[in-house]
């Protein structure tokens, strides 16, 4: 029953890209890098929506909806049900060299996640507790205990719903696939201008960030909200807008910091479409796009009106010298953690560089919108950390910091990829 429930999103996520993107913008092996990550989900709004509906999340119930919807959306593009493959395998040594020390560490991060149980606490207290308690009741009206978004429970349960029993290990099999959707995604964009030894370089630069790698592995759902900024950047840059679109109502399904991240991406978008001289009903059809997909979470916390666990507000009375001292260490955790402590490799120092060398090439193309989105949300963490109650989880050891930068930091080391300069090859 695994196979089931991971073929089910993936159909749903191809079928998806059948209906918005045309056969030339996108590459075969692409499209099912994106058609999984996109798929769970939609498939995670579905069943959002039931439980906003009050409708139990039977698994045929469930995979009926998923079946027609799968079904049209191929009888209605039964002429073009797969896109072009183009791929060209290199003869050069280094390019296979890499490819395999990047599947050495894919097969690491499948043995590490699929060998060991849930053993750290956020994973376990905040998402899995949750995606039991979802598959046991299948309308888990009383589990509203916090406001954090619903698509990492409900994607863990999904795998038990379809199997019929709870499973505490299967549903970890989510978090390596996303992974190596990620890496694949990530060469089809740099190789859209870049030198496939160039592309499978930054793909292993990628893969072998430890506090990425680690995550890929234990369950959180931060690295969830690393894909899911990755892939709306991504689908923005190489022009696949409405895929963008799509991922960007997405984040804000994954973490609550997904809110603050679609807000810089609102901006952007508008920028985007300014420069692209788009038409102004596009965007506020785009602004439609982005709240049908969140309706469902929003219609849950006003019928079941959970209280908040996760406050996002400000904690003290603000005075100026409140403000410059917080002001001051926020900049120095960030110089340090992102720079000398974070397990981030050199990928924030070769942003650095990279900016510097490359910044009127950087501002002159589209790789400026990825910039601006990266930019965007190291702000609102910032602004986050610096007006909030969150200000506390900087001290010490905590690693709130840490796991927060990882939600852009695949955004990071792309920017630098395509930053720099090599000549493209036919």
């Amino acid at each position: 029953m695994i196979f089931l429930a991971l073929l089910l999103p993936f159909m749903l996520g191809y079928s998806l890209i059948l209906f918005l993107c045309k056969k030339e913008e996108i590459n075969l092996l692409e499209s099912a890098a994106i058609s999984f990550v996109l798929g769970s989900g939609f498939l995670t709004v579905l069943m959002t929506l039931f439980i906003a509906l009050k409708i139990p999340l039977e698994r045929s119930l469930i995979i009926i909806f998923l079946l027609i919807f799968i079904i049209i959306s191929m009888l209605l593009n039964r002429k073009r049900l797969f896109f072009n493959f183009r791929l060209g395998w290199p003869k050069d040594w280094i390019f296979w060299v890499l490819i395999a020390l990047v599947t050495l560490q894919v097969f690491f991060v499948f043995s590490e996640s699929m060998l060991k149980p849930v053993y750290t606490w956020d994973a376990a207290g905040n998402w899995i507790q949750r995606a039991k308690i979802i598959f046991y009741e299948r309308l888990p009206v009383n589990f509203f205990g916090n406001d954090y978004p619903l698509h990492v429970p409900l994607f863990s349960a999904w795998f038990s719903i379809v199997g019929g029993g709870w499973d505490d290990q299967v549903y970890k099999i989510t978090y390596p696939l996303y992974f190596l959707c990620m890496l694949a995604s990530f060469y089809f964009v740099l190789r859209r201008n870049k030198k496939p030894a160039h592309s499978i370089f930054f793909v292993f630069f990628l893969a072998t960030l430890p506090l990425l790698a680690y995550h890929a592995t234990i369950s959180y759902a931060d690295f969830t909200m690393a894909v899911f900024y990755y892939f709306t950047a991504a689908c923005l840059y190489v022009g696949l807008l409405p895929l963008s679109l799509l991922f960007a109502g997405l984040m804000a399904l994954v973490k609550t910091e997904g809110a603050f991240y679609l807000t810089g991406y609102l901006l952007v978008l508008g920028y985007y479409f300014w420069k692209k001289k788009k038409k102004k009903k596009d965007f506020f059809g785009s602004l439609g796009v982005l709240f049908a997909i969140i309706l469902p979470w929003v219609l849950c916390r006003i019928i079941y009106r959970p209280p908040s666990g996760n406050k996002i507000i400000p904690d003290v009375p603000y005075t100026l010298d409140v403000i410059a001292g917080r002001f001051g260490f926020i900049l120095q955790t960030f110089y340090n953690k992102l720079l000398f402590e974070g397990n981030w490799n050199l990928a924030w120092f070769a942003l650095l560089i990279v900016s510097l060398i490359f910044i009127r090439r950087i501002f002159g193309t589209d790789l400026k919108y990825l910039y601006l989105l990266l930019f965007s949300a190291v702000l609102s963490i910032f602004m986050v950390f610096l007006f909030t109650e969150m200000y506390v989880w900087l001290s010490g050891a905590s690693v709130t910091f840490n796991r927060t930068a990882l939600h852009f930091v695949p955004i990071v080391v792309l920017c630098v990829g395509l930053a720099v300069e090599t000549e493209k090859t036919p």
